[in-house]
């Protein structure tokens, strides 16, 4: 598939087996139980000009996951999904963090694609939220990717949200939205990198659209807001001095907890030992870091040791990021 065309060119038939479930039960320390929303929604846009003869299939995917703990070591999953987005549970050891693994199986974001995401997190509950792999946002001729994340994390319960990085494609539009509400209690571990082209083909994000919005809130009081907007020509900010500085990455990692103000000086003395530009703070409750840098494989390698090791606020059990971040 040409990934610069957006899915037009790929066979119905193909599109159409993103439509066909398969619940399970997970064979792990937590029960689960898996069920269809129904088949894929797939819907056409029509284009105009020299794109008339192409037509932009979007998909609409829904994935919706609760927790609730029913032992002292086990966890029980309940999980609904609409392609593309699947939902895996990897086995655990007894007492772990239960483990998610989110999946798109139409291989990336295209225009016109709206993807929502529901997690809730019971009390005394904890989990690792991932992704099965990077995910690409494609060239879009038309409108925007809606990516949309609304998660709830009720009291004592501990969320890791660790998804691999996203690569932005020359002249990809993407929109997205993750708000986080806590119990004050509650202990959320979030990060994010974010690729600006396939950089080892020598493409970069010139052109294009990203609007990415965070919220935070404890109790219902917010503690975190941070909005993000490249749009047009966005070759300028990613090279101007007081922008990106010539990055072709970055990352953010979010901890939101009680204790995560007292962990300001452990991350900054990880993060000094990182390859590329990074800095650490607190806002109010919540303590932020960042790294930019023009080499990807670096910034992540900064984020990688600095998310390992804050993963033991979330999951004591855990000596490292979830295994398949480095299938």
């Amino acid at each position: 598939m040409d990934q610069h065309v957006d899915r037009a060119q790929v066979d119905a038939n193909v599109l159409l087996q993103h439509g066909r479930w398969s619940g399970g039960r997970a064979k792990s320390m937590y029960g689960a139980k898996g069920e269809s929303l129904g088949p894929a929604t797939h819907y056409y846009r029509k284009s105009s000009g020299a794109d008339a003869v192409v037509g932009h299939p979007a998909m609409k995917g829904r994935a919706e996951i609760s927790l609730e703990r029913i032992s002292e070591d086990r966890f029980r999953v309940d999980y609904r999904q609409q392609a593309p987005l699947k939902i895996f549970l990897p086995r655990i050891d007894p007492g772990a963090a239960a483990e998610v693994v989110l999946a798109n199986s139409a291989g990336g974001i295209a225009g016109g694609d709206h993807l929502t995401v529901r997690v809730a997190m019971g009390a005394d509950t904890a989990a690792v939220v991932t992704s099965q792999a990077a995910e690409k946002a494609y060239r879009s001729r038309g409108p925007a990717a809606d990516l949309e994340t609304r998660v709830t994390v009720g009291p004592r319960a501990r969320l890791a949200w660790v998804p691999q990085e996203t690569i932005l494609f020359d002249g990809a539009r993407l929109c997205r939205r993750l708000e986080f509400d806590l119990d004050g209690t509650a202990c959320l571990l979030a990060g994010e990198v974010w690729v600006f082209g396939r950089i080892a083909r020598g493409e970069v994000f010139g052109r294009g659209l990203l609007h990415d919005v965070w919220r935070i809130r404890q109790n219902g009081r917010l503690v975190w807001a941070d909005n993000l907007r490249l749009d047009g020509d966005i070759r300028r900010p990613l090279d101007a001095t007081a922008g990106f500085a010539g990055a072709r990455a970055a990352a953010v990692l979010m901890l939101a907890g009680p204790d995560a103000a007292g962990l300001l000086e452990p991350v900054r003395r990880i993060i000094g030992r990182a390859p590329c530009r990074a800095g650490a703070t607190v806002v109010g409750e919540v303590l932020v870091a960042r790294w930019l840098g023009p080499d990807p494989a670096e910034v992540r390698a900064g984020y990688d040791e600095c998310a390992a090791a804050l993963m033991q606020q979330v999951d004591p059990a855990r000596s490292g990021l979830p295994v398949v971040w480095h299938v």
